[in-house]
């Protein structure tokens, strides 16, 4: 309700393979007037995963991509 006002869209910002077998995968998350379609805000979000047996067994979501970038352990690209 606090954003009757806007529309949210995500594009895929990257995803990095890391060293010890898990993912980090960068998305920006878009604002937009509903009235215009004009950008009001994007913020960049991250989230770190795992995979095994084909199937996603751990996700954390970083609100601060730098965060997961050093949860990781990696100096970022």
């Amino acid at each position: 309700p606090d954003f009757d006002h806007l529309v949210m869209e995500h594009f895929d910002a990257g995803l990095h393979e890391l060293p010890d077998g898990g993912f980090l995968s960068e998305t920006d998350q878009v604002y937009r007037w509903k009235e215009t379609g004009e950008v009001s805000n994007i913020e960049r979000r991250a989230m770190l995963w795992r995979v095994e047996n084909g199937k996603i067994r751990y996700m954390k979501f970083f609100v601060k991509p730098a965060e997961a970038w050093a949860e990781a352990g990696v100096e970022r690209p």
